[in-house]
């Protein structure tokens, strides 16, 4: 949560236009993916098992090491 103002204030901008409607779209994606992923997680987790599920998640930071390769504002801009 400590970034979400951040999130939304970079939807806005965007989509400089419709500051109100990213805001609420940004809002609601995050909330009902907050909602949905424990509902996902329960079921991977009586499916799998406790342990092979915590397990997996383990593995969850190396998503967020791939998001470095993605190419940045100043690169997006030049294409």
């Amino acid at each position: 949560m400590s970034s979400f103002s951040v999130t939304v204030v970079y939807a806005q901008e965007l989509v400089p236009g419709n500051i109100g409607m990213m805001s609420g779209f940004t809002v609601c994606l995050a909330f009902g993916i907050g909602v949905l992923g424990p509902v996902a997680l329960g079921n991977l987790a009586d499916y799998l098992g406790l342990s092979a599920t915590i397990i997996l998640l383990g593995f969850l930071p190396l998503l967020g090491i791939i998001t470095f390769q993605l190419p940045g504002d100043r690169k997006l801009v030049e294409m």
